[in-house]
């Protein structure tokens, strides 16, 4: 056995969430600007150092369950001996930016790596996506391939992925709402939410945005990705997924020349993005945001490669 290492980035879902766990587009771009790292070592008993624990897997909290029940998935498959695992990351936690996802597939990257095993993709994302199902229940699959590709996507659940140049003429805000986002809450909320048949609408309102956003993503058409945008947090709160502080900060961007503004990721808390038509607006927007305590904003120019 040798030491591996392995990193990944995090993601942001544009339009889609929720309704993709349901069958239906979502488009998500990768973020570079964050980022998770995992080295795997050979050691004398199995043990795992992160920001939520130092010592022994078999003494790690629950909340680490989908990452240790990988762990020894991955150690038997591989025939590895005991590991220490390092997890280093920059991306907030509980966020919407795809950190557990980030985890699983930089920890099956590393421990491949540790045993001279090649990793192939789709190998890849089998064991993120069985991870993904301890942490969220039944995930769709997006954050698991997202964390993983350098381009944006538009996603079907069980489908190929359309890849697509994400440069567009504009700026990206991402603002930490100061909540934490619980991805299995969330859906266990929209499926009661579902359960009366009269907001399934809801799913389709989605769908039919996700697509719009996607036409006009690739034609270039900022404003009209901007008020789509808007639609889909309208039918987010309705769902129930956005808190009050989500709200507070859709309206703050939206005041201060944002074209769009809505939550990422699963909700009840975690971050949410603004679509700029500038960068004064875009500074104007994390300005704002600052002075409500956002702990982490983040800016991107969606005119340049995926950042």
């Amino acid at each position: 056995m040798k030491t591996g290492r392995d990193r990944t980035h995090g993601k942001t879902i544009l339009v889609g969430e929720h309704a993709v766990v349901y069958g239906k587009p979502a488009i998500a771009i990768p973020f570079k600007g964050v980022w998770l790292e995992v080295t795997v070592r050979p050691a004398d008993e199995d043990h795992i150092t992160c920001v939520f624990h130092t010592g022994t897997m078999n003494t790690a909290p629950s909340g680490l369950k989908p990452v240790t029940t990988l762990y020894y998935r991955l150690k038997k498959h591989l025939g590895l001996p005991p590991c220490a695992v390092i997890i280093e990351s920059t991306i907030p936690t509980g966020s919407g930016l795809g950190s557990s996802a980030a985890a699983a597939s930089a920890l099956t990257g590393a421990m491949y790596q540790s045993a001279s095993k090649h990793l192939d993709i789709e190998t890849r994302f089998e064991w993120t996506q069985f991870a993904e199902t301890i942490a969220h229940g039944n995930p769709s699959g997006i954050d698991a391939r997202a964390t993983t590709q350098n381009q944006a996507f538009y996603f079907i659940k069980d489908k190929d992925l359309k890849p697509f140049d994400s440069r567009l003429d504009a700026w990206l805000v991402l603002g930490d709402s100061g909540e934490s986002s619980d991805t299995k809450k969330a859906i266990h909320a929209v499926r009661r939410t579902l359960e009366d048949k009269r907001n399934v609408r809801l799913v389709d309102n989605l769908a039919e945005i996700t697509d719009k956003a996607y036409s006009a993503y690739i034609n270039n058409d900022a404003k009209t990705l901007g008020n789509l945008m808007n639609g889909a947090q309208v039918n987010l709160e309705a769902l129930g997924v956005a808190t009050p502080n989500i709200k507070a900060m859709t309206v703050a961007a939206l005041e201060n020349g944002a074209l769009g503004a809505k939550l990422t990721g699963g909700g009840m808390g975690g971050f949410v993005i603004a679509l700029a038509p500038s960068e004064h607006q875009a500074v104007a927007i994390r300005d704002t945001w600052v002075k409500e305590e956002t702990k982490d904003v983040f800016i991107l120019d969606l005119s340049k490669e995926v950042p």
